[in-house]
């Protein structure tokens, strides 16, 4: 994966260079044919780096997160990520969780199974839910006996009692926000 950083002005004549010589759809071949013409450095990166451009890479790049190796390159090697607080009060772990191999963020209950799952704040997953391999955002409601595995829920949404939705770890399911399902 290859990543430029360019000044915007030199962007824009790039573009309408393009457009001018009908290589418009593939920019990327036309600044590596002209590279005699440009004034390039390199820094070679070793580390994790993840292109974002779809469902499925958004979601192994949330999966990835769950790897410790990766998790702390990323978080405490490099230096501190500074981000927007959210205060909220501590997660609550009830009496008949049972929670392995996740991030959850605060401001939760977690009254059901959690495994290998990122679970954003204020989340709330009921008695007897099983929530396996998914994202689920800020917000959501998992209600009681849900069986979610290789699902993305987006925020706000509620998943009625007794649903059970079972994605592809290569094709997860979304449901959108505020969605009641």
């Amino acid at each position: 994966m290859g990543i430029m950083i360019m000044k915007k002005e030199f962007v824009v004549e790039i573009i309408q260079t393009c457009l001018q010589t009908g290589c418009a759809k593939n920019i990327k071949d036309y600044i590596k044919n002209n590279l005699k013409n440009i004034t390039t450095d390199a820094y070679e990166f070793k580390g994790y780096l993840q292109c974002i451009n779809s469902v499925n890479a958004y979601f192994k790049a949330s999966m990835d997160m769950l790897d410790e190796k990766i998790s702390r390159e990323l978080f405490y090697e490099n230096g501190l990520i500074y981000t927007k607080v959210k205060d909220e009060a501590p997660t609550k772990y009830g009496e008949n969780a049972e929670v392995s191999n996740s991030l959850i963020a605060n401001g939760c209950i977690i009254n059901g199974k959690v495994k290998n799952s990122v679970i954003s704040r204020r989340v709330n997953i009921h008695k007897g839910a099983q929530i396996e391999n998914c994202i689920i955002m800020q917000g959501a409601e998992i209600h009681e006996n849900v069986k979610l595995k290789n699902v993305i829920i987006d925020k706000n949404n509620i998943i009625e009692k007794k649903k059970e939705l079972r994605g592809d770890k290569e094709f997860p399911i979304v449901i959108e926000k505020r969605s009641l399902y």
